[in-house]
């Protein structure tokens, strides 16, 4: 049974503060443990568990940073060793934007091209306008969850996600998948995702008085 977990992105685990990480030339090392001062929540871990945790294969997921919109890679973990890793190397820093590949990689570079398996859908919504104010963007995510909810998951249009994630612009959706072997599957996986793109598309066409203002991030889908 999937379950939904509203939560803030700075909160559960999607924005990470990397202190003492691996850099990227020796990923493969035996850590050296810093002692921690904000440990990862066991909810954080929970959610990358059970996205990235569940798996044999020994991809590299990337950690990485957003600074001025652009976002830089920190460190490359091997996907059977991460939570082990997050566990002893992650100290959290509200004021920080970090996150986390839902894809390994089978080289020290994230690209289409070096995709080594796929672990997830993901799917991010957000309100780019700059006229909302706090209040008013929570309510009109809220509004997306509701409709989402009821016009869409309740209807069978789309399988429950395994996590809405609220992530102060928008909310990322989440469905985890039994991890593939992604040069095989790169064109199912892509004609799944472009689906679950259209129908959340139309979901937000079919009410434009409440949700004309949020834009599905198809890049970062």
């Amino acid at each position: 049974i999937s379950r939904v977990i509203f939560a803030y992105r700075k909160q559960i685990g999607l924005l990470l503060r990397i202190r003492g990480a691996y850099d990227m030339g020796s990923a493969f090392s035996a850590p050296h443990y810093k002692k921690r001062k904000n440990p990862l929540c066991s909810e954080a871990l929970k959610f990358i568990s059970d996205i990235l945790g569940s798996t044999s294969f020994k991809g590299l997921i990337c950690l990485a940073k957003k600074n001025d919109s652009v976002l830089t890679p920190i460190c490359f973990v091997r996907q059977d060793q991460l939570i082990e890793y997050l566990s002893h190397m992650v100290e959290i820093y509200l004021d920080s934007s970090y996150y986390i590949s839902a894809a390994s990689f089978k080289q020290l570079q994230r690209s289409i091209e070096t995709i080594f398996s796929y672990n997830a859908i993901v799917i991010d919504i957000d309100c780019h306008s700059d006229t909302y104010t706090d209040a008013d963007r929570t309510e009109l995510i809220d509004t997306f969850i509701w409709r989402l909810q009821n016009d869409c998951l309740a209807c069978n249009d789309l399988p429950n996600p395994n996590y809405i994630v609220k992530t102060g612009r928008g909310v990322q959706i989440w469905w985890a998948v039994t991890p593939v072997f992604a040069p095989k599957f790169v064109k199912c996986f892509s004609d799944i995702t472009n689906h679950f793109i259209a129908t959340l598309q139309n979901l937000v066409d079919e009410f434009p008085s409440e949700l004309s203002d949020l834009t599905i991030d198809r890049s970062a889908s």
